[in-house]
Protein backbone atom coordinates (compact mmCIF):
# COMPACT_ATOMS: atom_id res chain seq x y z
CA UNK A 1 0.00 0.00 0.00
CA UNK A 2 2.96 2.07 1.10
CA UNK A 3 4.32 1.87 -2.23
CA UNK A 4 1.42 2.72 -4.27
CA UNK A 5 0.98 5.91 -2.44
CA UNK A 6 4.78 7.12 -3.34
CA UNK A 7 3.95 5.52 -6.76
CA UNK A 8 1.45 7.77 -7.11
CA UNK A 9 2.92 10.76 -5.08
CA UNK A 10 0.34 11.01 -2.55
CA UNK A 11 -2.85 10.68 -4.68
CA UNK A 12 -5.48 8.92 -2.42
CA UNK A 13 -7.41 8.38 -5.54
CA UNK A 14 -5.31 6.79 -7.86
CA UNK A 15 -3.77 4.87 -5.71
CA UNK A 16 -7.22 3.18 -4.36
CA UNK A 17 -7.92 2.69 -8.02
CA UNK A 18 -4.48 0.30 -8.54
CA UNK A 19 -5.49 -1.32 -5.37
CA UNK A 20 -9.11 -1.82 -5.93
CA UNK A 21 -9.77 -0.01 -2.69
CA UNK A 22 -12.54 2.36 -1.64
CA UNK A 23 -10.84 5.76 -0.88
CA UNK A 24 -12.33 6.05 2.64
CA UNK A 25 -10.71 2.94 3.36
CA UNK A 26 -6.79 3.53 1.80
CA UNK A 27 -7.10 6.74 3.85
CA UNK A 28 -8.46 4.80 6.88
CA UNK A 29 -5.36 2.20 6.68
CA UNK A 30 -3.04 5.60 5.92
CA UNK A 31 -4.39 7.15 9.35
CA UNK A 32 -4.00 3.64 11.09
CA UNK A 33 -0.19 3.38 9.68
CA UNK A 34 0.04 6.74 11.13
CA UNK A 35 -1.20 5.48 14.59
CA UNK A 36 1.06 2.63 14.90
CA UNK A 37 4.32 4.08 13.65
CA UNK A 38 3.80 7.85 14.59
CA UNK A 39 4.96 8.37 11.64
CA UNK A 40 1.90 10.49 9.27
CA UNK A 41 3.02 9.13 5.32
CA UNK A 42 1.12 12.09 4.26
CA UNK A 43 3.40 14.55 5.85
CA UNK A 44 6.63 14.87 3.93
CA UNK A 45 9.45 14.69 6.46
CA UNK A 46 7.14 11.64 7.85
CA UNK A 47 7.21 9.66 4.87
CA UNK A 48 10.82 10.33 4.14
CA UNK A 49 11.41 8.45 7.46
CA UNK A 50 8.84 5.77 6.14
CA UNK A 51 10.17 5.52 2.70
CA UNK A 52 13.74 5.23 5.06
CA UNK A 53 12.18 1.82 6.73
CA UNK A 54 10.46 0.20 4.07
CA UNK A 55 13.87 0.42 1.99
CA UNK A 56 15.56 -1.14 4.55
CA UNK A 57 12.98 -3.73 5.33
CA UNK A 58 13.38 -4.82 2.24
CA UNK A 59 17.03 -4.77 1.64
CA UNK A 60 17.33 -6.82 5.37
CA UNK A 61 14.96 -9.54 3.45
CA UNK A 62 16.61 -9.72 0.62
CA UNK A 63 19.90 -10.30 2.62
CA UNK A 64 18.78 -12.90 4.67
CA UNK A 65 17.30 -14.87 1.77
CA UNK A 66 20.52 -14.92 0.56
CA UNK A 67 22.55 -16.60 3.37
Amino acid sequence: MFEAYTRHNGSIVHCADELYLHKNTLQNRLNKMAAKTGYNPRTLADHTVLAMAFLMRDYRRHTADAQ
